[in-house]
């Protein structure tokens, strides 16, 4: 098949490509930047520019463009530069993929757990409504700008709202050892669950997509159990020999010092794959000692 990436650059990305590459597909990559490989094709979403070329005899395009929520102050204007890099650079593309590949057979976005909002213990599935901060905003009016793709009357059409994504490699997983201090591991409330999952999983899960054409619709991308905040800390001093002494922490401290961008870190999003279980797929990791497990041993 011929695939295109679109957010092809990130930590997601180049692990789906490899994979894909290994799967035997071609790989093509929409980049804001000029490359000399073949592979790559530049577009720029703020000029409204595009390389139609991308789009020749298309069979998947994967939609996972969007600025890191992680990376600095949520100031009014990164907070601008947040949404308008999901919502504005999707409707471009997905226009773009109607001028040029009208009958694209799959379109896969990617979306975020954060739509659910801080939710304490309550267990989440993809029939759980949004909630009312300010990633679950973000999330909602993302997918609302991935729902444009109904202009592609011919495609199936699948947005995987991912959660905590654990790699060696980047993301969440080095960050939670770094703040692992001296085996001490703090903690912000007694009903934070994390939804975890195994970069091998959600790699798993794009391929799964791709190759089960029955699937559609909205998709929760976490493991089988999300884990107390508590637990995952204990997994990781277990399986790194950091140790493990759980220290509580009010959430107002964090926030002092990270502001609003605190909830990343001390939201609770008890988040259930059900239509994924539901539909046959298997996990490879189902739970955080499995994942961190294998983490550690590289």
């Amino acid at each position: 098949m011929v695939i295109l990436l679109a957010g092809g650059s990130g930590l997601l990305g180049s692990a789906l490509q490899e994979e894909l590459l290994k799967e035997g597909h071609e790989v093509r990559i929409l980049s804001r930047r000029q490359n000399t490989d073949a592979s790559y094709f530049q577009w720029n979403p703020d000029t409204k520019t595009i390389d139609a070329r991308a789009f020749q005899n298309l069979d998947v395009l994967i939609n996972l463009v969007g600025a890191s929520i992680a990376d600095g102050r949520w100031t009014s204007k990164r907070k601008k530069m947040l949404l308008e890099s999901r919502t504005l650079s999707t409707e471009f593309l997905i226009q773009s993929t109607h001028r040029y590949a009208p009958d694209l057979p799959l379109y896969i976005g990617s979306s975020a757990v954060g739509i659910y909002g801080d939710r304490a213990a309550e267990v989440l599935d993809e029939n759980s409504p949004a909630g009312e901060d300010y990633l679950s905003e973000l999330a909602t009016k993302w997918e609302a700008a991935h729902q444009k793709a109904e202009l592609l009357s011919n495609t199936r059409r699948i947005i995987f709202r991912i959660g905590i994504v654990l790699d060696n490699a980047g993301g969440a997983y080095p960050v939670l050892k770094k703040n692992m201090i001296l085996g001490i591991a703090p903690y912000f409330g007694k009903d934070i669950y994390y939804p975890l999952i195994h970069i091998k999983d959600l790699i798993k899960a794009f391929v799964w997509a791709i190759d089960n054409t029955k699937s559609e619709g909205v998709y929760n991308l976490t493991g089988p159990k999300p884990e107390h905040q508590i637990d995952v800390f204990k997994y990781i001093g277990r399986h790194s020999g950091k140790g493990f002494i759980p220290l509580p922490a009010p959430k107002l401290f964090l926030s002092v010092f990270m502001g609003e961008k605190a909830s990343i870190v001390t939201n609770s999003n008890r988040v259930i794959p059900k239509r994924l279980m539901e539909d046959g797929f298997l996990f490879q990791y189902p739970n955080a000692e499995d994942m961190i497990s294998a983490l550690e041993k590289g």
